[in-house]
């Protein structure tokens, strides 16, 4: 099928990043679908490197570009950071009042962290503020990291989506005021320690909704009396959804669209 340059514009306006081969905006013929088809959840594999916001912006496009569709409405539930990938609900037309109930059930994550080092962000793409080398010994690690398996409180980094005083957290922290979130209680089910080679470190992670693996990964180095930064954030598991089931957005079209989408009629309730 050949590529015309009106189809690749939206594309490059969308996510601002080099273009594969695969990144190309479906051409869509809705002779086949109704409207009454695209009501529902579908699990998509965001990549790394662009925001949930671009992935509705993707999805949203697939529907402009089919004559009849353009106003379906599009809506991501939770927010999955830049440099994070995988599982985030998109809620699609009626489905967008429907996402609410994949923000209060478990998530699971697969997150990756690196001793020796901080972040403004706590992650990779942040400015370094604390940088030291210390041993770690991997027997202290296992200790704490199976320390926050239970219900604790947790400080939100700077950087996220919480609001104070109606502005996001991290417009001021970038901005350069200084940002105190307020604690909240969160719940870690279940906490597992991956195989990896030191200085790095892997994790399992079952946990509550508003954990933040970024400060999870800070706060187990500062257990440890030293720096920690998480590297990869992995989501693989929101609510019912599992990564396994999601879709990746170079083979998003209507087609996919409506054979994937699931229109749930009740809460779904986890195992």
């Amino acid at each position: 099928m050949l590529i015309t340059l009106l189809q690749l514009v939206p594309l490059i306006l969308c996510f601002k990043m080099p273009l594969g081969s695969n990144n190309t905006l479906h051409s869509n013929n809705n002779s086949n679908y109704n409207r009454a088809q695209f009501n529902g959840i579908l699990n998509v594999n965001k990549p790394q490197h662009i925001t949930s916001s671009d992935v509705c912006k993707f999805v949203k496009r697939i529907f402009s570009a089919s004559e009849g569709l353009g106003d379906i409405k599009v809506g991501h539930g939770g927010i999955l950071d830049k440099n994070a990938q995988g599982v985030l609900p998109i809620g699609i037309g009626t489905g967008t009042k429907q996402l609410s109930w994949y923000l209060v059930g478990e998530k699971e994550y697969i997150v990756t962290g690196k001793f020796g080092f901080e972040t403004d962000s706590f992650d990779i793409t942040g400015k370094r503020t604390f940088q030291g080398s210390k041993n770690v010994d991997s027997d202290a690690l296992d200790q704490v990291i199976k320390s926050f398996e239970g219900t604790f409180s947790q400080i939100p980094p700077a950087f996220s989506a919480k609001k104070i005083n109606g502005k996001r957290s991290s417009h001021l922290a970038a901005k350069g005021n200084p940002v105190e979130n307020t604690p909240v209680n969160v719940t870690i089910y279940s906490i597992v320690r991956l195989p990896n080679e030191l200085p790095n470190f892997s994790m399992r992670v079952v946990c509550s909704k508003g954990t933040y693996m970024r400060t999870l990964v800070r706060d187990i180095g500062q257990k440890l009396n030293t720096y920690a930064t998480c590297t990869q954030l992995v989501r693989t598991r929101c609510g019912k959804l599992v990564i396994s089931d999601s879709l990746h957005l170079d083979s998003l079209n209507l087609t996919s669209i409506a054979q994937h989408i699931s229109n749930v009629q009740k809460p779904p309730i986890n195992n």
